[in-house]
């Protein structure tokens, strides 16, 4: 929900059959948005996600046919299955929000997210997100297999959904969250747009990405661990998610908790660590954690 108020793409890191699919068309059919699937494989084309254009002769107009883009949200499984030639056909539409299909450009929808899946488990035959393809994404989550409780209430639910298909009559599956609609959510977005956000926030934003970027004036071992600190992009991204955190939680303004709330999912897949930190597997959020740390005593004034 904070990647949808803030307006940003997600990246979704974890095995298959943990419910990616179903979290994204619960959404759609809750916000009556339209949305679509797309599983990528090494030899998909370009043309096979963007579609093509016939000639209407009725009409006199070229029309758009195949096309998989031109949907509220998209689920994009295994993206790490695309090859580079389509990874960067991709970007054009996360970042300009439109694509080309023979020189003729079709926008999408006001309201549009990517969500984009990939399992850490299988390397073979995936091509590794470039660093740029990964700054398009404003949260990388991960998912881990469910507790042993929550997959018993799966296990439930998947067997009154396939009840409520052979049944529609007798078994009705509620929907899980509100029903609203886009408009409410643009509404949303706009009102995320306008809190307040204090300088003590903006310094603190700031104060992060100084510390990924030159580790070496704050601590003496956070360089040996960072390769490649996080871009301007990044910074934009904690600043707008942390508006949204702070706009779900009722704050008045921004406070550095909602900042906290959501800089593990802003910034995990932009610091690039180092082969040391890698050899050794130090886990990227013990060195975020590390990196808050450090920019809250710098903002207050203490080395």
């Amino acid at each position: 929900m904070v990647a949808i108020l803030a307006d940003g793409h997600v990246l979704i890191e974890g095995p298959p059959g943990v419910a990616k699919t179903r979290v994204v068309k619960t959404y759609a059919e809750a916000l009556g948005a339209s949305w679509n699937r797309i599983q990528f494989v090494p030899d998909m084309m370009p043309r096979d996600i963007t579609g093509t254009l016939e000639f209407d002769s009725q009409r006199s107009e070229r029309k758009l046919i195949g096309s998989q883009l031109p949907y509220n949200l998209i689920i994009g499984d295994e993206i790490n299955r695309a090859t580079p030639k389509l990874q960067a056909a991709l970007l054009e539409t996360m970042e300009e929000r439109q694509f080309t299909v023979f020189g003729q450009t079709i926008k999408m929808p006001e309201f549009f997210i990517f969500l984009a899946t990939q399992n850490p488990f299988e390397n073979r035959g995936t091509f590794d997100l470039p660093e740029a393809q990964l700054d398009r994404f404003l949260f990388k989550l991960r998912v881990n297999f469910p507790s042993q409780e929550n997959e018993r209430e799966i296990l439930k639910i998947s067997k009154n959904e396939k009840l409520a298909r052979l049944a529609p009559n007798q078994s009705p599956v509620s929907n899980l969250i509100t029903e609203s609609d886009q408009e409410t959510i643009l509404a949303a977005q706009s009102l995320v747009l306008q809190m307040e956000a204090p300088k003590k926030i903006e310094d603190y934003i700031l104060l992060i990405a100084a510390v990924t970027r030159q580790p070496e004036l704050y601590d003496g071992n956070l360089p040996l661990e960072i390769k490649m600190g996080i871009g301007p992009r990044a910074s934009q991204s904690l600043y707008l998610a942390s508006m949204a955190m702070a706009w779900l939680n009722s704050h008045s303004e921004v406070e550095i908790s909602d900042v906290d709330a959501i800089a593990a999912d802003v910034m995990r897949h932009r610091i690039v660590l180092s082969d040391e930190a890698l050899i050794e597997n130090t886990s990227v959020e013990s060195i975020i954690n590390n990196i808050l740390s450090l920019a809250k005593k710098n903002l207050d004034g203490s080395k």
